[in-house]
């Protein structure tokens, strides 16, 4: 699990209390997936922001060759809780946790903003929007 937003949310301290040479390896991501590790992210709310969509963007922004595309921060989000590199799917008959756009995705890839967002559902119940 990585949270990504933190050097972006958490940066003054971290140039105060964090070693110059290994800021760069604080919440990695691409070179983690690129050597084969199963990575998920997570808001780690309250500790940071509740909003998986800043998350994504800060996963996208990161610089030092850690930045991910914008379907690879999406799918941060998308895996399995037992096993994060596997995304879930949708099934019939199965209770849906997910979110449905008021976008298509390939737009909402564009933007990565909780805005886009028709509704929330979780446990196959909508708990926002609707």
């Amino acid at each position: 699990m990585t949270q990504p937003h933190f050097p972006v949310e958490r940066g003054r301290e971290y140039a105060r209390d964090v070693d110059p040479d290994d800021r760069a390896h604080l919440y990695r991501c691409r070179s983690l997936v690129e050597a084969g590790v199963p990575l998920a992210a997570g808001t780690d709310a309250p500790y940071g922001t509740s909003d998986p969509w800043a998350v994504m963007r800060a996963a996208v922004a990161r610089g030092g060759d850690e930045g991910l595309s914008p379907r690879a921060a999406l799918g941060l989000f998308l895996g399995e809780p037992s096993a994060p590199a596997h995304e879930r799917r949708v099934r019939v008959g199965e209770l849906a946790d997910l979110c449905l756009l008021r976008t298509p995705l390939r737009e909402a890839l564009g933007v990565l903003a909780g805005d886009l967002v028709r509704a929330t559902f979780a446990g196959g119940r909508i708990i926002n929007g609707g």
